[in-house]
């Protein structure tokens, strides 16, 4: 632990070494450091992540049932509730489906697309742009 002794506030760096936290020295730059990994966003984004490893193995368990598939399942919900339970602490619940739904339009339609060959027809693609603009709307 390190103490930077300005003006009498002792701010206290727990575990880190210089090596750790790379060009981040002063506690300011870690402070803020810790503030953006905190952000709403990244919290959802992380969260939506693993909704969607959660639903490429259970795609890919209905094809190849196996006990790990279904392991890497309920790891990945554990995983992506508990992100999303950090972000609903700092934003609303409306907000933050709408961000998680939206991302997963994105990286779930990606990877229909390229793992699966997956096709869509002009309606299914009308329905993801309409997430896509209402999620565009909802976090601007």
């Amino acid at each position: 632990m390190t103490s930077t002794g300005r003006g009498g506030l002792s701010s206290t760096l727990f575990f880190f070494t210089k090596e750790a936290v790379g060009p981040y020295t002063n506690v300011i730059d870690i402070i803020e450091l810790f503030r953006l990994f905190q952000s709403v966003a990244i919290f959802a984004l992380i969260s939506a992540f693993f909704y969607c490893v959660a639903m490429v193995a259970m795609k890919s368990l209905a094809e190849l049932p196996s006990v790990g598939l279904a392991l890497i399942i309920g790891a990945a919900l554990l995983t992506a509730a508990t992100f999303e339970v950090f972000a609903l602490r700092r934003a609303r619940l409306g907000l933050i489906y709408v961000g998680i739904l939206g991302a997963e339009v994105v990286i779930l339609g990606t990877i229909s697309l390229l793992h699966f060959d997956e096709t869509y027809t002009v309606r299914e693609l009308a329905g993801m742009g309409l997430v896509l603009v209402g999620t565009a709307i909802s976090w601007t």
